[in-house]
């Protein structure tokens, strides 16, 4: 029987490679054959190790990013795993797991099956992105990434979703507690590496014309933390022209209650969290500079600088990392607090669209069009890809439930909204209120119409026609309804059959749904995209959505005219 699976598993993989070899895709062929070693290792892990705390990590990291091992160290301690930390690439490699930090800057790495990479460098400079460490990168299980233009960077590299986590970095409350500053203070602070960068230099000479001005250049451990909280001011420049912000440096200088004076940068809105904390200045002038480190040296220091919205953030986005290679039990995960990007989280976020940030591409497009109401929400993430969309679904209906809303709206980020949609979707809010109780979900769109779908309803509303099915196949935009809510947390992610429990599926099983759609359809789907779970182009289900409305429009008119015809009266029988 298993050498029977085996002889048929090797058969559909060289059926599938002659394939790929017909159509000359060397490039699909190398990278099936990586997703297939990467699965195979996932499989293992899922199998295996599931929820296991007595799992070994290692952390090997240089002394400038032991901020980020710390910070780790902390969340997998959080759940039991047994962790270490070190400077130095361990000798055997008997440890379950290795993440490494700055992979390129050692000779030797573990082995790729159970390396994760945590990529730290700025992709605004070839400086670090040689052959060899893309082909680290490329080789190893996962790679954690914690910039959104690193991550479309590193997607032109062929280093892409589903193999790249993105892991935003956060604040620590817990960081350098036992440390104590010195008792002589520093004015104002600069550690990193100036010497091989000419800009930094020349800011600051002419912060030192101004101010006094400690610059360290190697020192690690302990005694840089203890200097580093005996500063008043921390001063953050680029390295390069044009730079990302260096978030671990930030982060940390926040974690030990230091004040942040730093250049702002191209990516600085990705930081909503900094800018109450952190002094930001236009890069590269110096006249900017010398007046916020006057106004931060001249401000009473405050008992804490540490922003539970970014620690917050990190746990989030590490716990779905867990999640996604099988490491955390999904039900741990989805009592976890959501969060939601470009969403102040004051009020319960009753309006949610659905993307993976590693989907750069889709995340992009998306936020072109993005009404500003809309909260981001970072989709779960598991193999296979339909699962970790269902536990999307399945985190954001009990997170409706907990804040009790009445309604939740989830569309995709591949959603073409219509011209005047505010103003559509107000009608429909309007009409689905005037209608509560009645109806279970609203689809904005209906990619595949069952053919046994019977129309309950059909009624016109400022314009907008509503028909009233019994069943629906979408996910691309739906407002949910309390009732919706409940089947939606209803979902069972242990049943992994891929006919009848994807999401969709799952809820088109569901008898008495009541399910109120326009016609015609109120959304669009993007054709230019890629599907997530499928592997596929979105255009390939154009010609499903068209003919899932046209045969709505036939089964719409065949009710009007069944509804319209005179009722037939049967002569009673003692005649």
């Amino acid at each position: 029987m298993l050498f029977n699976k085996f002889i048929k598993k090797i058969a559909r993989y060289v059926s599938g490679a002659i394939r790929y070899l017909f159509r000359g895709d060397f490039t699909g062929l190398l990278a099936r054959r990586k997703a297939l070693r990467i699965e195979s290792s996932l499989q293992k892990i899922y199998n295996s190790n599931k929820n296991s705390t007595s799992i070994t990590w290692i952390i090997v990291s240089p002394g400038h990013t032991s901020y980020i091992a710390h910070l780790v160290a902390e969340r997998l301690n959080r759940y039991g795993f047994s962790v270490s930390i070190t400077k130095h690439m361990p000798k055997h490699f008997d440890a379950e797991f290795y993440l490494v930090l700055c992979a390129q800057a050692y000779t030797t790495l573990p082995p790729a099956e159970k390396r994760i990479s945590f990529q730290l460098e700025q992709s605004v400079s070839d400086r670090w992105f040689t052959k060899r460490y893309i082909d680290i990168l490329n080789e190893s299980l996962a790679v954690l990434e914690y910039s959104l233009i690193n991550i479309s960077f590193l997607e032109k590299k062929g280093i892409k979703y589903p193999y790249v986590h993105y892991m935003p970095l956060g604040a620590a409350d817990f960081y350098g507690h036992e440390i104590e500053a010195n008792a002589s203070s520093i004015d104002v602070l600069f550690y990193g590496d100036n010497k091989s960068s000419p800009r930094r230099r020349r800011l600051l000479s002419a912060l030192k014309k101004n101010f006094k001005v400690s610059i360290i250049n190697d020192l690690f451990g302990d005694e840089m933390l203890q200097t580093i909280k005996s500063a008043k001011v921390v001063i953050n420049l680029h390295y390069y022209e044009n730079a990302l912000l260096e978030a671990p440096r930030i982060y940390e200088c926040l974690s030990l209650g230091v004040k942040i004076v730093s250049e702002s940068s191209q990516d600085v809105d990705s930081y909503p969290d900094l800018q109450a904390t952190v002094t930001f200045f236009e890069p590269g002038s110096i006249e900017e500079m010398i007046k916020a480190v006057q106004a931060a040296l001249i401000t009473p220091q405050t008992v804490t600088w540490v922003n539970p919205q970014s620690d917050n953030r990190f746990h989030f986005a590490f716990d779905r990392f867990l999640v996604s290679i099988g490491l955390l039990s999904p039900e741990s995960f989805l009592d976890t607090p959501l969060k939601f990007r470009n969403q102040d989280n004051v009020q319960p976020c009753d309006t949610v669209a659905l993307s993976m940030p590693e989907t750069i591409k889709r995340r992009l497009a998306f936020e072109k069009i993005r009404p500003s109401n809309v909260g981001l929400f970072d989709g779960v993430r598991r193999s296979p890809s339909w699962v970790g969309c269902g536990l999307s679904y399945v985190a954001l209906a009990k997170y409706a439930i907990k804040n009790d809303l009445e309604t939740l709206t989830v569309m995709e980020d591949d959603v073409l909204l219509p011209f005047a949609y505010i103003q559509k979707l107000e009608t429909i809010k309007n009409f689905l209120a005037e209608h509560a109780g009645q109806w279970d979900i609203f689809s904005g769109l209906l990619s595949v119409l069952h053919p046994d779908v019977r129309v309950m309803d059909v009624q016109e509303s400022e314009g907008l026609v509503f028909v009233t099915i019994d069943r629906m196949t979408s996910m691309v935009f739906n407002i949910y309804s309390a009732r919706g809510l409940q089947i939606l947390d209803k979902w069972d992610f242990n049943d992994l059959n891929a006919k009848t429990n994807t999401i969709d599926r799952f809820i088109e099983s569901h008898e008495s749904l009541r399910v109120i759609v326009t016609l015609p359809f109120l959304v669009g789907h993007n054709e230019g995209l890629d599907s997530t779970l499928w592997g596929i182009k979105n255009s390939a289900y154009a010609a499903m959505i068209s003919a899932s409305q046209t045969t709505l429009y036939d089964k719409v008119a065949h009710f009007k005219a069944t509804a319209s015809e005179p009722a037939v009266i049967c002569a009673d029988a003692s005649d």
